[in-house]
């Protein structure tokens, strides 16, 4: 590639640190010569290097927005505007939902003059269509209502704008913002690709407005994206049906990269021989993972040992030991802290089982996670829970067996049938297998949604960029 490289811009909505995704992503732009920053959000600003990319976290102003605003000679009362976005949802829905007949009754009449009154009031925006969101409404209510996301949307605006890409990766749907803020905010158009990491409208809250206001918001932006990507097939199909999408999304799977299998192992590391089965876990301990069935399927075998690879003083996993306790195996349930993302296939190779049971919800059903593609580079075979997806793939590729979820005596027995018939399995993953779903496998069509996006020649350097996280602050 001659000339000045092209400028990336990643952003995301957390630290950065942990998330793999955004990391890998950044060490394939860096291969494809792509100048690339990674924005992400901390309480502090500071910078961190990831191969060739540069990883910057800004920190928001987290102060709230006045009650009252004037603009274009209008005042606007914002506390009201959370009511008017309900209205949109709720009363102007159900009174367009009448039949036609309906539309002269009094309570017909008297909806639509209350939700006009408020609109008016509020000068949010034309008159709704229904079906469609209003953004004016919607940007309001995200400005009262979720007054983070909004300081922190300005906050990664701001800094993009400054750094002046040529194509920006919006990953997840909090970070949709960026662009059009930096449109608004610095009168500059820049393409970029929506990274669509769950189905928003299976997310599940205590405030069900802000939920629905999240799926509105990727309803109205995801169409502007010039690419869009998702994490599974089942994903990609849902978005390109219920936003209109112009093609359907690119899939880049979660996937790990390929390693070497050396270094510490799970086995050593809980002091189990050769000959105990021990099934492993790596990843967040939370009641939807469903973890709670293996302890509980521990009592039926005296012989089954459980390795969680995770954070030791996360709150849930005091629950999880204490079922332990209660149930006997406390003794067959060991704990090991995260390893970087890049060593977690070598280090789970010893294990005998992969398990992951995750409850039965809508984001679970169209996910294809991370830790069954590490299982797998590891060469291990799989037990896991029948949730569509994921269930789908173990079946069609015979990497192991499913199991019931929330079942014990189910993945009891799903657990037998894989020890019992362990090589068959483990010959199933095939080299050409684990090369699919390997993090290399993923970067051209990555790459591929850079350059369509942008206008941009990319290709990827044969030589890979680290994926480690080497961490040089800077105030």
């Amino acid at each position: 590639m001659t000339g000045p490289r092209p400028r990336l811009a990643m952003v995301v909505m957390n630290s950065i640190t942990a998330d793999s995704r955004v990391k890998k992503a950044a060490a394939t732009a860096v291969r494809a010569g792509c100048d690339t920053r990674v924005f992400g959000i901390d309480a502090t600003p500071w910078t961190t290097s990831l191969g060739g990319a540069v990883l910057e976290r800004v920190a928001p102003d987290r102060r709230r927005p006045p009650l009252l605003t004037r603009s274009g000679g209008r005042w606007t009362l914002a506390p009201l505007a959370p009511l008017a976005y309900r209205d949109h949802k709720t009363m102007l829905g159900r009174a367009r939902d009448l039949p036609e007949s309906a539309d002269r009754t009094p309570v017909s009449r008297a909806r639509r003059f209350v939700h006009r009154f408020r609109r008016r009031l509020l000068h949010s925006g034309p008159t709704l269509s229904f079906g469609r969101v209003d953004p004016e409404c919607l940007e309001t209510f995200i400005e009262r209502r979720l007054p983070h996301l909004r300081a922190e949307s300005i906050a990664l605006a701001d800094a993009v704008a400054a750094f002046g890409p040529d194509l920006i990766h919006a990953h997840d749907v909090t970070a949709m913002q960026i662009p059009r803020l930096i449109e608004e905010r610095h009168c500059r158009t820049i393409p970029w690709v929506y990274d669509a990491h769950e189905l928003v409208r299976g997310l599940t809250s205590a405030r069900p407005r802000v939920d629905q206001a999240l799926v509105d918001l990727e309803a109205w932006l995801a169409p502007a994206a010039a690419d869009v990507l998702a994490v599974s097939e089942p994903l990609g199909e849902t978005l390109a049906v219920e936003h209109g999408l112009r093609r359907t999304p690119r899939i880049v799977l979660n996937a790990p990269p390929r390693a070497d299998l050396a270094g510490d192992s799970i086995r050593a590391s809980c002091g189990l021989g050769p000959d105990e089965v021990l099934l492993v876990y790596p990843g967040v301990v939370k009641p939807a993972r469903g973890l709670e069935t293996v302890i509980e399927m521990l009592k039926l075998s005296d012989s089954v040992h459980l390795a969680l690879v995770t954070d030791p003083t996360a709150v849930p996993l005091e629950g999880l030991l204490e079922l332990a306790r209660r149930c006997g195996v406390e003794h067959r349930v060991h704990v090991r802290p995260y390893v970087e993302a890049h060593r977690v296939s070598a280090f789970l190779r010893d294990g005998t089982i992969g398990v992951h049971p995750i409850s039965h919800y809508a984001n679970a059903e169209i996910a294809l996670p991370t830790k069954l593609f590490e299982f797998l580079q590891a060469g291990l075979p799989v037990v896991v829970s029948d949730v569509a997806a994921m269930s789908d793939f173990v079946h069609r590729h015979g990497v192991g067996v499913t199991f019931e979820a929330g079942n014990p005596v189910s993945l009891h027995g799903a657990v037998q049938t894989v020890v019992e018939r362990r090589p068959f399995f483990v010959a199933q993953i095939t080299p050409q297998l684990q090369s699919a779903v390997s993090w290399e496998a993923q970067e051209d069509v990555l790459v591929a949604a850079y350059a369509s996006a942008s206008g941009m020649t990319l290709e990827l350097s044969p030589e890979r960029a680290t994926l480690s996280l080497s961490e040089e602050r800077r105030p």
